[in-house]
């Protein structure tokens, strides 16, 4: 392959299948980011109690045990709660950010050559 074919076999590989890949490769990180934080089974288990931790209620009627396990219980719901609902701010701000990012870098992909080929040129230019 000589060097005057290099240019446009590189723009036509870099705004055809650099551009399908890089798109595949930013759609693989926001599916795993999703799922790394598990944002649906997070919402899905909402109010289950923190590590599944629960007193069990008495057999027998004693209100004092009985009121003890319940407020245990609603509070280990509560703790669950609010670690979920954490987990699922980040992640889903962390989604965000990666998607902006993306649309970001997704652009600067197809401006970028373009830029390189002006800077050559114009860096020619002035060199006369």
């Amino acid at each position: 392959m000589t060097w005057l074919a290099f240019g446009p076999l590189y723009f036509y590989w870099h705004y055809t299948k650099g551009a399908r890949d890089f798109f595949v490769v930013w759609k693989n990180l926001l599916w795993f980011e999703y799922h790394f934080f598990s944002i649906p089974v997070m919402f899905q288990t909402l109010f289950v109690p923190f590590r599944r931790m629960a007193e069990s209620y008495p057999k027998l009627l004693d209100i004092e045990e009985f009121f003890s396990a319940f407020v245990v219980n609603i509070l280990m719901r509560l703790v669950g709660a609010v670690i979920r609902l954490g987990i699922i701010i980040v992640g889903a701000s962390l989604w965000l950010i990666l998607l902006l990012v993306g649309v970001l870098a997704f652009i600067a992909w197809f401006i970028l050559p373009v830029i390189l080929v002006f800077m050559f040129v114009s860096g020619i230019y002035h060199l006369f």
